[in-house]
């Protein structure tokens, strides 16, 4: 195997970028210059030229879900194919996928090997125009996107609501209409609650609502209550009914008109229906509590899915997107200390659910990598990271932008109160943590003044996830940070999203201080970054140059 070129024998090379795409069965392979390219093994793979170089911006959304902003727009030249005619008689090029790579060449010939290429993005045709009148017929122009499909991807499949067509006899006022609810960890088992004193104790709440799914017209008939529109790990839950009876009732299989698996309850004694004589009879209401198990399985490991990372992971596969799988699982365990509970019974898609309910409160972002979306751990949040590359302003980068604060003075934290435990019973929040000095936040007030806020957590119960948060808004939000743009040759291709890099500018005072890469972009044969410069005077270095 041919070893990666080192920096010196990248200087003085070209860029060649290329493209493969998987179409009709076919694997097609465009350049910007036409070349042959060896593999490990000795064989080769020929590129055939017929694309310009990309434009393209690839960014982060700092501490954010902006996986769908990035694309690359294309134009391609199909030798001896009529893409109209393709189209017309079935042969999509929709959804085909594809990738956009680079190679580095030295008088014509390449400096990378076919497995040393730089991927850039992998992702899928999307919205190809075709048939232009002053184009050949081989000619298309289309955008290449990793698309979550949050528009149409619900994380309750939209036909799992409550019906006459999903059910005989559901209760009309009270079920009919509702979407099945999907149950995350073991809502109301052992929530945090805090005493007038200041103390801590747990307690048992009602959370999650059950549906008179099918009920019986007769005074004492069985019924049967939905606790899930799934599987469940629980083997009981206890529920309370609208005239405040209690009991402890095992969970059983069933299965609506479609053939969806549920997780029910049936009684008929041991609390009341709709026939009641309670003064509530006509509006019967239900709330489970899950105190013996939890909710959906996880499929990565024991117990109810209920851990950041498995559930993030959960979430992501239930989309058409391209996955870094190896980076996911590589960063998991470190997000499975999040814990999260509570139940869905609404519309909202997967991206919805992340971007609103659970990167705002990780220390992670999801970013479109060369293997799909991958997460990354922002800088703030890790431990000394190590610097993969020395920016040196005016030696091997130029900076292109002023110096910019990326959060205003009204963005700023610097104390917060969380509320925690929702209960839909009580239609309130039962746990309330309040954080008002870090060695972040003294710093922040001197800067800023006292800057609090109070944040609701609609999906967390766990104590110590609720503390964790609590860390991560205020080493995020108290003091803020810049952002500059720096431009620099195309042998500094290799470095991508989320990576960490040193910067040094003689003439802002700036040595070796250690930024994290937002945003990559390619023009002219030019790389400009993004670089985000925490304002931190515990972080960073501050000696004179």
């Amino acid at each position: 195997m041919k070893l990666a070129p080192s920096y010196i024998e990248l200087l003085g090379s070209d860029i060649v970028f290329l493209m493969e795409l998987e179409w009709n069965g076919q694997t097609f392979r465009f350049s910007t210059l036409p070349i042959d390219i060896e593999k490990d093994d000795g064989t080769t793979i020929s590129f055939q030229g017929a694309i310009d170089d990309p434009d393209f911006r690839l960014e982060s959304s700092v501490l954010g879900f902006n996986a769908e902003s990035n694309s690359i727009p294309m134009e391609v030249y199909f030798d001896s194919i009529n893409v109209s005619q393709q189209r017309f008689q079935g042969n999509l090029l929709d959804e085909s996928p594809c990738e956009i790579s680079y190679v580095l060449v030295r008088e014509f010939q390449p400096v990378h090997t076919y497995e040393q290429r730089i991927i850039m993005m992998k992702g899928k045709v999307k919205q190809p125009v075709f048939g232009h009148v002053d184009q050949p017929v081989g000619y298309v122009a289309f955008s290449i996107e990793n698309e979550t499909d949050d528009q149409i991807i619900q994380i309750v499949a939209p036909e799992k609501k409550i019906s006459y067509q999903t059910f005989v006899d559901p209760h009309d006022s009270t079920a009919v209409g509702k979407v099945y609810p999907f149950i995350i960890g073991s809502p109301g088992n052992q929530i945090p609650q805090t005493t007038s004193s200041g103390g801590i104790f747990n307690a048992d709440i009602y959370c999650t609502p059950a549906y008179l799914n099918n009920e019986q017209n007769s005074v004492g008939g069985v019924f049967e209550l939905m606790v899930a529109g799934h599987p469940v790990e629980a083997a009981s839950v206890e529920v309370v009914d609208f005239a405040h009876n209690t009991a402890s009732i095992a969970i059983s299989q069933s299965f609506d008109l479609l053939g969806n698996e549920l997780s029910v309850i049936t009684t008929s004694t041991a609390i009341e229906g709709n026939q009641s004589t309670s003064e509530n009879a006509g509006n019967p209401y239900y709330w489970i509590r899950w105190t013996n198990g939890g909710g959906h399985p996880n499929p990565f490991g024991n117990g109810a899915l209920e851990k950041a990372g498995d559930l993030l992971l959960f979430l992501f596969m239930k989309t058409k997107a391209n996955i870094d799988f190896p980076s996911f699982d590589s960063i998991r365990e470190y997000l499975n200390v999040y814990k999260f509970s509570g139940y869905i019974n609404t519309d909202i898609t997967v991206q919805q659910f992340i971007q609103s309910n659970m990167i705002p409160y990780l220390p992670l972002e999801i970013v479109n990598g060369p293997n799909g979306l991958r997460p990354i751990i922002p800088m703030i949040f890790q431990n000394n990271p190590s610097s993969l590359f020395d920016f040196q302003v005016n030696d091997n980068c130029r900076l292109i932008s002023p110096i910019e604060p990326s959060i205003s003075s009204d963005e700023i934290i610097n104390e917060i109160t969380l509320k925690y435990g929702y209960s839909g019973f009580f239609d309130k929040y039962l746990g309330y943590y309040t954080i008002k000095e870090s060695e972040y936040t003294t710093i922040s007030k001197n800067r800023f003044g006292v800057r609090k806020q109070e944040i609701e957590l609609e999906f967390v119960t766990d104590f110590s996830t609720v503390q964790r948060i609590g860390a991560n808004i205020l080493r995020q939000k108290a003091l803020g940070y810049f952002t500059v743009d720096i431009q620099a040759d195309f042998e500094y291709g290799y470095l991508y999203l989320g990576d960490v890099v040193t910067l040094t500018s003689i003439i802002h005072g700036m040595n070796r201080i250690k930024c994290q890469i937002i945003a990559k972009e390619y023009q002219d044969k030019q790389w400009m970054y993004t670089l985000m410069i925490e304002d931190n005077p515990i972080i960073n270095n501050r000696t004179i140059l």
